[in-house]
């Protein structure tokens, strides 16, 4: 039994000749005929192209119109002639009716499959389609969070460069004032061993000054007599405790010694322990007032040099109030006694004395302490206190009156310089006038007031 012409053109080109002949086999065979010729054959790549092709039916039509030109050399078959009837009862016709009912069921099949994986390929596409948008979506998300995050972080280096060479800025000004720190502790040190030689030069010279007064004492002889009386600025006489009783006088010191002349008419008398009790009391117009001194001078200039040289045994400070020109000073007393508290967190007695010492060092006269009304009870040396507050040296300020400001008035009304380190003490009474103000440094115990 010979096989049909179409069966016979597929099994004698190859896979390739197969596809490229397709439009031309379908031409000359007829669709049917071809896809039965192609299942019969066995050749299911030829049959899943001509599906595809089936499936572009404008593209199919015009390859099949253009076949002789294209593939015609694809369909010269060589078949001999015809020389059995193809009777439609015969053996032959009913085994290739067979055939060809496989073959349907077969191209049915492969149409059913081929459009199963058509409709997944479409459904893949579309899936595939799908995650494309999402991934220009997530690809546009992502460019723009790379442009904000390049944006952040030069922002972020921008800000740190700025705070860099701010601290580098900060670190060299530091430095600056470190050094000028170090400059001037140096300089501290220096000024602070020299006062310290200064003191004890002065504590030399004090020691001198005691053995010559404890000379002078030795060498006076004792009586017993009362003084003469004198003016109320000579020391008073010593009063009888109990009657009946011999009073005991103790022996005149230099100190004690009576001065007398004669000024404009009257009679002085006076001694170098009431004017240096005056001056130790900043009493300036009784101080001022002992104008006849002068008279003194000219009359015996030998009793005026004894009296001041007299005066001087007590300090050579005293003498230099009476001859020489002196600086008004207030002192702010609660101020340089709190500077440097002591362990107990109260102020210091001893910051006033060595301040007027100081300050009598450096000329000036009246010395006025004034200090607010709690300073008697944050003192070390409550008692002391109290008794230079009896003889006149401090001045304590009446209880809700603050010393700042009784140290602004009497600044403003006598001209004086003010000695504190508070720069606004003057803002309650005087905020439109600024009285000259001195400040001061405590180094060891030593009191430094800076320059006039």
């Amino acid at each position: 039994m010979r096989s049909p012409p179409a069966v016979v053109a597929m099994q004698s080109l190859d896979d390739d000749e197969l596809r490229r002949g397709l439009p031309a086999l379908v031409k000359k065979f007829g669709l049917n005929a071809t896809m039965a010729a192609l299942a019969v054959a066995a050749r299911p790549k030829a049959f899943i192209a001509l599906g595809k092709l089936l499936l572009e039916g404008d593209e199919l039509l015009r390859l099949v119109d253009g076949a002789d030109e294209v593939s015609a050399s694809a369909c010269e078959v060589e078949t001999a002639p015809q020389t059995e009837a193809w009777a439609p009862d015969s053996d032959a016709a009913r085994h290739w009716k067979e055939q060809f009912e496989a073959s349907e069921e077969t191209r049915r099949q492969l149409c059913e499959s081929l459009e199963k994986t058509l409709a997944a390929s479409d459904k893949n596409r579309a899936a595939l389609g799908e995650r494309g948008v999402e991934v220009e979506a997530l690809k546009k998300r992502e460019k723009t969070a790379l442009a904000q995050a390049a944006k952040k972080q030069e922002n972020v280096e921008t800000r740190l460069g700025n705070e860099l060479s701010e601290l580098r800025k900060n670190f060299e000004r530091q430095t600056r004032k470190l050094r000028a720190l170090e400059r001037e502790k140096i300089d501290m040190d220096n000024e602070n061993r020299r006062f310290k030689k200064q003191l004890r030069h002065i504590a030399q010279l004090l020691e001198e000054e005691r053995k010559k007064i404890a000379v002078l004492e030795r060498s006076q002889p004792k009586i017993e007599v009362a003084p003469a009386p004198i003016d109320s600025i000579m020391t008073p006489a010593a009063s009888q405790s109990a009657p009946n009783r011999p009073v005991v006088v103790q022996p005149p010191t230099p100190l004690d010694e009576i001065f007398e002349w004669r000024a404009e008419g009257r009679a002085v008398k006076i001694t170098p322990r009431a004017v240096r009790r005056l001056i130790d009391q900043n009493d300036e117009d009784a101080v001022f007032s002992i104008q006849a001194l002068e008279s003194l001078k000219i009359a015996d200039r030998a009793t005026h040099a004894k009296f001041l040289k007299r005066l001087g045994e007590s300090g050579t400070y005293y003498p230099r109030v009476l001859t020489e020109s002196m600086t008004r000073v207030l002192v702010d007393a609660s101020n340089v006694a709190r500077h440097t508290p002591n362990r107990y967190g109260k102020g210091q007695l001893r910051h006033l004395l060595e301040m007027r010492d100081e300050l009598r060092r450096l000329g000036c006269f009246p010395i006025r302490f004034y200090a607010d009304a709690s300073l008697r009870y944050f003192i070390d040396e409550a008692t002391k206190f109290r008794d230079m507050v009896a003889h006149g040296e401090i001045i304590v300020a009446d209880k809700g009156t603050e010393a700042d400001e009784i140290l602004a008035r009497e600044a403003r009304r006598t001209g004086a310089y003010v000695v504190t380190n508070d720069a606004k003490f003057f803002h309650k009474v005087s905020p439109d006038f600024e009285p000259p103000r001195v400040s001061f440094r405590i180094y060891d115990g030593t009191v430094i007031v800076d320059d006039f």
